[in-house]
């Protein structure tokens, strides 16, 4: 139970730096690449929230953070099958992106090498699946315990979720 309770306060850390690496690096980056990593960002939001395993979304939430000591491995082949399955999804949202988003598109026309354009897709991919991460990590407030009005017994304050441009909107992300 402790060892579960040092994992998530490790990944919170993680995503807790994370983000405010984040915050520098997108002020300085071009909007449109931005813009594109939030793209991408709430595709994987969605894909982990709706298309995959429930297990999944803790996975693969450890595994970039590479906290994955304390995950609880359900089976080897399982989890390659459904991780290829998810990056495939995620590879074929990058194929129609490079088609539809202009930044992406007009960076790419420049490119000769498919190693080049991987190399473009790196890091966007990268941080958008920061950002996924940063979403799905809770805010240090939101664990806080509020009184009942009834019993006076704890409950976990409940929050609505909040889509990730209307907490980038809003700052609650940054």
């Amino acid at each position: 139970m402790n060892d579960k309770k040092e994992a998530v306060k490790n990944l919170k850390e993680y995503y807790e730096a994370a983000r405010k690496s984040l915050i520098a690096k997108m002020k300085i980056e071009e909007e449109e690449q931005t813009n594109l990593k939030i793209k991408i960002a709430t595709f994987v939001i969605y894909e982990l929230s709706h298309s995959t395993h429930s297990w999944f979304k803790d996975y693969f939430l450890s595994d970039i953070s590479k906290n994955t000591g304390n995950i609880e491995i359900i089976n080897n082949k399982k989890i390659l099958k459904v991780e290829s399955a998810f990056f495939n999804v995620i590879a074929d949202y990058l194929i129609t992106m490079e088609a539809e988003d202009g930044y992406a598109e007009k960076i790419l026309s420049s490119l000769k090498e498919e190693e080049q354009k991987k190399n473009f897709w790196k890091p966007i991919v990268f941080d958008a699946f920061l950002l996924a991460g940063i979403y799905f990590t809770l805010p240090p407030e939101s664990g806080k315990k509020s009184r009942n009005r009834r019993g006076g017994g704890q409950t976990e304050k409940k929050t609505k979720p909040l889509f990730l441009c209307q907490m980038l909107s809003e700052g609650t992300v940054f």
